[in-house]
C-alpha cells in the first residue's frame, strides 16, 4: 500500500490566523500528480479546512492499517505554530490560539503514530513555517521558532517549506486582500518535479526523496532567496516518492513500489523490454483472431467492465457492474452537488453529502462541491464523503 494524507487549512475560525490563499490550491495540485497511477501511485485522501479532531482520527486511520512493506505520506499546509513550551502545533479551522493543545494538531501527535505504528517508510511534506523575519506584501503561514526535526524527523523523511528562523512563501500572496495567490513556492516544485519528471536528477527512471529535496531546494531557493527548504532523513534510507512521467518503457522498468531505492542491474532492463514486445504481440494475435468470424470464445454478448473511471460526460446506469471505479476529486469540485451524488450512485458508490458545517444540506441543487473523499479506485459500495458550500 502507498497511501497519502494531504491536510490543507486556509480558513480559521479564530481571526488571530491569517487568510491563506494558497492551501486548497496546493493539496489538489498534489493530489494529482501523487494519485496518478503513472507518477506517484498513491491511495489519496485529502482533509480540507476540518477540525483538528477529524485530522486526528484521519491520521491515526491511516498509520494504523499501514504494514510494515507499506509507504505513508503526510503533507500539511498552512499555519504552524509553537505553543509555550515551544512544541510544534499545526492550526485548523477550529484551532484557538489560547487553546493549542486542545484544538490543534501537534507534531507530537504525529510523531506518536509513526513510532507505534508497523510502517517502515514515512514521508512528511510540511508547507509551513516557522519563525524570522517576513518582508511587507506577503503571509506569514507561522509564529515563533521550531526545530522540526528534533519533534518529529526520527523514523522518516521530513522535507519542510522553510527552515526554523524562517517564514514560507505563497507565490503572488500581496498587501491587496484582492490578490489570487498560486501555489506555495514550495508546494508549486514539489509538483512540476514530480509532475514533469524534472525531479529525476540520474534519470533512472524513478524519484527518490534525496532527488526531490535537491531539485525543491534549488527552484525554491532561485525563486525565493529569503526561503531555505529543509530535509531531515533519521532511521531510514531514501524512499522512493514517484516514477518519472516520460515513457512507457520507463514505467514498465519500474519495480514493484517497495519504498526504498534500489539499483536495478542493466539486464533487467533488456527483460523488461523484451516482456513489453511480447505483449504488444500478444495483444495483436488476440486482435486479429477475434476479427475473425466465428472464433471460440468470441460471443456477441455485451462485455462487462471490471473497472472505470467517472467523467463528467458518462451518461446514466453506465456504472452499475464495475467491480471497482476511479474516483477523481477534479471532475466534481465546482459543480452541482446533486449532480455528483448521481454520478457516484451511478458507479455504484454511495455518495454522502454534507455542508461546510458537517450538516446534510436541503438543497443539493443549490450546494457546490469543494471536496470530495476518497479518491482513488474504489470498489462498489463505497462511502464517498462529498463536501460543499451552499451558494
Amino acid at each position: 500500500m502507498r497511501a497519502a494524507l494531504l491536510i490543507a487549512t486556509d480558513i480559521h475560525g479564530d481571526d488571530t490566523f491569517s487568510r491563506l490563499g494558497s492551501p486548497s490550491r496546493d493539496v489538489h495540485a498534489l493530489a494529482g500528480v501523487l494519485g496518478d497511477r503513472g507518477i506517484g501511485n498513491f491511495e489519496i485522501t485529502v482533509s480540507r479546512n476540518r477540525p483538528s479532531h477529524e485530522i486526528k482520527v484521519a491520521a491515526n486511520e491511516l498509520f494504523s492499517r499501514a504494514g510494515r512493506n507499506d509507504q505513508v505520506l503526510v503533507y500539511l499546509s498552512g499555519h504552524g505554530v509553537k505553543d509555550e513550551a515551544g512544541r510544534l502545533q499545526f492550526a485548523t479551522v477550529d484551532t484557538r490560539r489560547d487553546l493549542l493543545a486542545s484544538t490543534a494538531v501537534s507534531a507530537a501527535f504525529l510523531r506518536e503514530l509513526i513510532d507505534h505504528s508497523a510502517v517502515r517508510s514515512v514521508v512528511v511534506w510540511l508547507d509551513c513555517c516557522y519563525g524570522g523575519a517576513f518582508p511587507p506584501g506577503a503571509i506569514p503561514k507561522a509564529m515563533g521558532d521550531v526545530d522540526v526535526p528534533d519533534q518529529l524527523g526520527r523514523g522518516c523523511v521530513v522535507m519542510t517549506a522553510s527552515t526554523h528562523i524562517q517564514y514560507a512563501y505563497e507565490r503572488g500572496a500581496g498587501s491587496s486582500s484582492s490578490a489570487q495567490p498560486q501555489r506555495s513556492v514550495f508546494t508549486e516544485a514539489i509538483v512540476r518535479g514530480l509532475g514533469t519528471g524534472e525531479a529525476d536528477l540520474n534519470t533512472d527512471g524513478v524519484i527518490d526523496s534525496d532527488e526531490l529535496y535537491e531539485y525543491v531546494y534549488d527552484r525554491v531557493t532561485a525563486s525565493m532567496p529569503e526561503q531555505t527548504p529543509t530535509c531531515a532523513r533519521q532511521g531510514v534510507g531514501k524512499i522512493i516518492i514517484a516514477r518519472t512521467p516520460n515513457t512507457l518503457t520507463e514505467r514498465l522498468l519500474i519495480p514493484t513500489w517497495s519504498g526504498h531505492s534500489t539499483t536495478i542491474p542493466k539486464w533487467t532492463y533488456y527483460l523488461a523490454v523484451a516482456a513489453a514486445l511480447s505483449v504488444v504481440v500478444l495483444v495483436a494475435l488476440v486482435v486479429l483472431d477475434k476479427d475473425r468470424p466465428n472464433s471460440p470464445g468470441t460471443g456477441e454478448g455485451p462485455t462487462t467492465k471490471s473497472s472505470t473511471e467517472i467523467s463528467p460526460g458518462s451518461p446514466p446506469g453506465r456504472f452499475p457492474s464495475a467491480a471497482s471505479t476511479i474516483v477523481d476529486e477534479a471532475i466534481f469540485v465546482g459543480r452541482p452537488a446533486d449532480v455528483a451524488a448521481a454520478k457516484l450512485e451511478d458507479a455504484g458508490l454511495v455518495p454522502a453529502v454534507v455542508d461546510q458545517f458537517g450538516d446534510p444540506p436541503e438543497d443539493l441543487a443549490s450546494c457546490v462541491v469543494v471536496e470530495v473523499s476518497p479518491v482513488g479506485r474504489r470498489v462498489a459500495g463505497t462511502k464517498i464523503v462529498v463536501r460543499c458550500e451552499v451558494e
